[in-house]
């Protein structure tokens, strides 16, 4: 059985860094790159000249708001899978990637075979968040709950947003929790 290569733009600070991951993608035969840069806005121009299935970018990018670029993307391509890819489980990055609406937060310590097999899941729209990163997520939104502090690393989420993030955390998928928000998918 032949599985579709997902078409994906790769957008990572490092430009080796992005060149060295478009290899080992490309090399899996899981993924067709069809471009990979070090500029946010260079991606936005490749994602509305090829309307990827998937955006895979670092959610450290200098210089732009991850949540406009992130946006901008799914408003030009609205079926895109945005999905972050990082090498720290930073609660500042993690918490802005969930609100911009990315599908998924990687972490690059895993495994080649796992990255891949998670990347196919986020490809068909499954949120995902790397062992790592869902513990911090997880104790983020407990903080983000407690009465006693001033909201955690989500003092600027609304209440909705906050149950999105919990939600999550969980593992719930976008469908699932569009279910149980009472909110369309998209």
């Amino acid at each position: 059985m032949t599985t579709e290569s997902i078409r994906l733009i790769l957008v990572h600070r490092n430009p080796t860094t992005a060149r060295a991951l478009s290899l080992l993608l490309e090399d899996s035969g899981q993924f067709e790159v069809l471009a990979a840069t070090s500029d946010a806005q260079e991606a936005l121009a490749a994602v509305r000249r090829t309307s990827p299935q998937m955006v895979l970018m670092d959610p450290e990018l200098p210089g732009e708001d991850l949540g406009d670029i992130v946006g901008e993307m799914r408003r030009a391509v609205p079926s895109v899978n945005v999905v972050a890819l990082s090498g720290s489980s930073n609660s500042e990055h993690l918490g802005r990637a969930i609100n911009a609406g990315m599908t998924a937060y990687l972490c690059t310590a895993a495994e080649p075979a796992e990255l891949f097999r998670k990347l196919r899941l986020a490809g068909e729209g499954h949120v995902l968040v790397s062992g790592r990163v869902a513990s911090d997520l997880s104790d983020l939104t407990r903080t983000a709950e407690s009465p006693a502090t001033n909201g955690g690393g989500y003092a600027g989420l609304t209440e909705r947003e906050r149950q999105v993030v919990a939600q999550v955390s969980q593992g719930s998928t976008n469908r699932q929790i569009a279910e149980s928000l009472v909110v369309t998918e998209n």
